[in-house]
Order: C-alpha cells, then sequence, then structure tokens
C-alpha cells in the first residue's frame, strides 16, 4: 500500500513536470501577433469572422471601375503575368483564406505595388505591400541591411493581415480602414477630430483627408469590383460623396 501510494505521487510530479513550461516573454512593445511574426512563427487561424468589403454606389469608385475595364488587357496581363500577380496573387490568397479578413483585400498589392515583391516608393517605401521602414518593423518585421522581411511574400503579407485587422477593429470599417492603411491612423483621427462618427466618404466629401487618399479607396474598390471580387458583397446604405456635396 505505501509502495502504491510513493508511485502514485512520483507519477503526479512527473505530470505536473511535464505540463509546467515556461511561458516566453514578448517585447512588452509587441503584440502576441507581433511577437510570433517576429520569431517566424505564421499567427493561429483567426477565429473572427470580419464584416465583408462592403459595395458602394459612389460614383468615384464606377469611375474607377470603368477605367480598369478599359484597360482590361493591361491590369489583366499585370494579375497574370508570371513575375507579379500570377506568381504572388496565389500566396496572397490562400493566407487571407485563413485570416477570417474579406478575401478581396488580396488584391491591395495591385494598387500598392502592382503586385511587385521588390517594388520601391518614393518615401522609402518597399516590397508588395509597401510598408516603411517603421511600420513594418511595429509589425514584427526585420528590416537591416542584411534582411528586409518587407520583400518575402508571405512574411510581408502576414504582417500586412496583422495590420489590417487592427485597423478595422479601430474603426469598425473597410473604408476608414483603407484610408488608415494609406495616409496613417493620426490623419485619420485628425480629420475625423470634429466628427468622430463621420464615414469615409463624408470626410472625403468634405476634403477633411488627402486627396490621394480620397482617391486610393474608391480606387481600389473599383478595382475590386473589375477584378469581378465584389459579386457576392452586402449592399452598403453609405452616401455617395456626390449626394454629400
Amino acid at each position: 500500500m505505501r509502495a502504491r501510494a510513493m508511485l502514485l505521487v512520483a507519477t503526479l510530479a512527473l505530470t505536473a513536470c511535464g505540463v509546467h513550461q515556461p511561458t516566453p516573454e514578448l517585447d512588452p512593445g509587441r503584440t502576441e501577433a507581433e511577437g510570433n511574426l517576429a520569431g517566424g512563427v505564421p499567427p493561429a487561424k483567426s477565429a473572427v469572422v470580419y464584416a465583408e468589403l462592403p459595395c458602394s454606389d459612389a460614383p468615384e469608385v464606377d469611375k474607377w471601375a470603368r477605367r480598369f475595364e478599359s484597360r482590361r488587357y493591361q491590369w489583366t496581363r499585370m494579375l497574370e503575368h508570371p513575375r507579379r500577380g500570377g506568381q504572388h496573387l496565389p500566396t496572397v490568397k490562400e493566407l487571407f483564406a485563413e485570416s477570417g479578413l474579406p478575401p478581396e483585400l488580396a488584391f491591395l498589392p495591385a494598387i500598392e505595388s502592382g503586385f511587385r515583391a521588390n517594388a520601391r516608393g518614393p518615401r522609402g517605401s518597399r516590397g508588395l505591400w509597401q510598408f516603411s521602414a517603421g511600420t513594418a518593423r511595429r509589425h514584427g518585421l526585420v528590416v537591416h541591411a542584411d534582411r528586409d522581411d518587407r520583400l518575402h511574400v508571405e512574411r510581408s503579407t502576414r504582417a500586412a493581415m496583422d495590420l489590417l485587422h487592427r485597423l478595422h477593429r479601430r474603426y469598425g470599417d473597410w473604408p476608414l480602414a483603407l484610408a488608415a492603411y494609406n495616409a496613417g491612423e493620426g490623419r485619420v483621427d485628425r480629420a475625423r477630430r470634429d466628427r468622430p462618427n463621420a464615414s469615409f466618404w463624408e470626410l472625403a466629401a468634405a476634403r477633411r483627408l488627402p486627396r490621394i487618399t480620397r482617391t486610393y479607396v474608391p480606387k481600389f474598390l473599383g478595382f475590386v469590383r473589375f477584378a469581378g471580387g465584389d459579386a457576392g458583397c452586402r449592399p452598403t446604405d453609405a452616401p455617395t460623396m456626390a449626394a454629400l456635396h
């Protein structure tokens, strides 16, 4: 009996040792997702299903959709080119399919970089997603002379998904989240300072956002329509910019 008791105690002690694993500490300046990215560990599949990318009847979206359609060969070729969309779009789509984010956001590099993984922007932004060095580092990417994760398709896409997740959580609205992706959260927040509930379309109509951002959001939504990505998206009650003038 005493031997059996001692065996039971030993078994429990070993079991406890087996399940007690030290938890690695994250840099306090990073989120858990950013820590995972920095360590090369892909974030777990999201349990959150985010709102669909809205349909919009804004004239600016219609204008861009028609413009892309008028140059269909050029844009279709970019998506299918073996060194551009044809090479990277399947990977990006697959990652977005696991994320809970609207799958149409996989087309965003078409506007950002033309799906060139080594694209260089005028202010030092790089890669498919055109991250600045500071934004890239804040989202767990390594950027230095010997390694630039902005040029790595999978790592940079995971960082972009992390950023888009965060922006949507902050604004609860995809047009505003996209505006913040383009102009920065500070610029969007300043535009809404006196109108904290204003939509992107209201801010754009009032010219509270930079011109490039007022163009960026309808341009992307127009590209999604052109590419056929919004065929099943939900209708929106958002007013058109023309109606707000």
